[in-house]
């Protein structure tokens, strides 16, 4: 018995000290919602992070996805395995030299660090240069520029601005594209445009080309001339489809010779020269011998080399899926027989060109029988009549 007393007095101090406990837990707990000091617009500008991966990306992913707001929201997760504080700071040094918009446009990634009771949260500010990213279009792969440069020169943009995840092309790669596009496209400006080309490099294979395009003109005076080649009539065209290839040549080559003027002006050297003003040299007259060829859906391309040891241009076209060459300039010079629908063979006596970069033309043609062939007989009368009176003044 003395010993159950014992216990008891023993026991019950124990359970007063313990519910006294509960009592002051209870007492002193509370809860309440914090407010940030950063005004947390949604829940969708808010990107949880869990580690230094997932915050690099977010970063990037910001600056990509930039929207125009002031901020966007980066909150570090409970589990966040680092230290906030260096990995924001390490994050946005490497956003500035890992991701090609940033060295394109952007001047500088702010952040403001707070602490939400246990976790971090940052709010991160881009701060873009003038130029004006909404404008910058987003690629996969570099495959893909063709079509898109291909557009500005059609529509004679001034500024073309392609972002490409993946991309081996250097500044030169770019102004080949478009001096490529042009030759085969001679009317989609009314000259080739100078072009500047800058490349920003990202991460990997990503890079930004910034491409300007210069016409040497007014926005005036491109749109005039842009006007003017979108009213040349070719005429007759409505007949060609009567004609087969050789025909077709004849025709064009012949409306060329009948008018057309040659000038030696380095300046009258594009399609529009020939079409649009009545004079070129060769090789704004072959420029336009391409655009007359588009038209008839005819293969015809343009050759770069020398005449007599002078620099000169002609075309290569293609009849019956054979190739020969065709030189209005010297057509109008020196009459048909000299420049029409020659062979290899025969060039060689005068000409010279990279002969491994263009098709061999290896056959002998005969055109006198085609439809067309007295138009350009006459075209031939009339440029030797014009050269007589020419020189008797």
């Amino acid at each position: 018995m003395k010993l159950r007393r014992i216990c008891f007095f023993i026991l019950v101090p124990i359970m007063l000290l313990l519910s006294a406990c509960g009592i002051y837990n209870k007492e002193y707990k509370s809860e309440s919602d914090y407010i940030s000091p950063i005004q947390i617009r949604s829940d969708e500008n808010r990107i949880i992070v869990r580690n230094f991966n997932e915050l690099r990306i977010a970063v990037q992913s910001i600056i990509d996805k930039y929207d125009g707001s002031e901020e966007s929201i980066i909150l570090f997760d409970s589990i966040y395995n680092g230290d906030p504080a260096e990995d924001i700071s390490v994050a946005c040094k490497q956003a500035k030299t890992e991701n090609a918009i940033c060295a394109y446009c952007v001047e500088d990634i702010t952040y403001d660090l707070y602490k939400v009771v246990t976790n971090y949260e940052a709010a991160i500010t881009v701060h873009f240069a003038e130029t004006l990213k909404n404008d910058i279009i987003k690629l996969t792969y570099s495959g893909e520029l063709s079509k898109y440069i291909s557009k500005a020169i059609d529509s004679r943009q001034r500024q073309l601005v392609l972002l490409v995840d993946y991309s081996n092309y250097n500044e030169y790669d770019i102004q080949k594209i478009i001096s490529d596009y042009y030759t085969k496209n001679p009317l989609s400006a009314p000259r080739e445009p100078n072009v500047s080309v800058g490349v920003y490099s990202g991460s990997g294979k990503q890079k930004l080309y910034e491409i300007n395009f210069d016409y040497g003109l007014t926005q005036e005076e491109l749109d005039l001339r842009t006007e003017q080649i979108a009213a040349f009539v070719f005429p007759e065209i409505d007949r060609t489809d009567e004609m087969d290839d050789l025909e077709k040549a004849v025709y064009a080559c012949a409306f060329l010779i009948k008018n057309t003027a040659y000038s030696s002006s380095r300046i009258d050297n594009t399609a529009y020269s020939a079409l649009v003003d009545g004079k070129a040299n060769s090789q704004g007259l072959s420029m336009a011998l391409i655009a007359l060829c588009n038209r008839l859906n005819i293969d015809c391309r343009l050759v770069y080399g020398q005449k007599n040891w002078q620099n000169h241009y002609w075309n290569l076209i293609k009849i019956n899926d054979k190739y020969y060459h065709l030189d209005v300039a010297t057509c109008i010079n020196e009459g048909i027989k000299a420049g029409f629908l020659l062979n290899d063979e025969r060039m060689w006596v005068t000409y010279r060109w990279d002969m491994a970069g263009y098709p061999q033309c290896s056959d002998r043609l005969d055109y006198s029988e085609t439809m067309f062939f007295e138009y350009l007989q006459e075209a031939d009368d009339s440029q030797s009549e014009e050269a007589e009176r020419t020189s008797d003044t």
